[in-house]
């Protein structure tokens, strides 16, 4: 997972020395445990947040070919005007 999502990893490494300083030691806390489950979760919603991007990259796409098409289509029409093919 590391070569891939480098910064997800070494959140998932931070997690790994945490379980193996907790299961020797007793320097850990209740809040230590609940600031691992933050992370653990904030990495298993990588699934979540790449779907959702991907959403949001369809709909931009979306809005920029509309956008840039409505741009094409009034060059257009002032092209057809300049030359007179097209009266406004």
């Amino acid at each position: 997972m590391e070569k891939v999502f480098p910064s997800e990893g070494k959140l998932l490494h931070s997690i790994r020395l945490f379980g193996n300083e907790a299961t020797h030691s007793d320097n850990f806390d209740e809040e230590d445990l609940l600031d691992a489950f933050e992370v653990i979760n904030f990495v298993f919603n990588l699934y979540n947040r790449l779907v959702q991007k991907k959403i949001v990259k369809e709909k931009s796409f979306k809005i920029k070919t509309k956008v840039s098409s409505k741009k094409n289509l009034f060059l257009l029409r002032i092209r057809l005007t300049v030359t007179g093919y097209f009266n406004l």
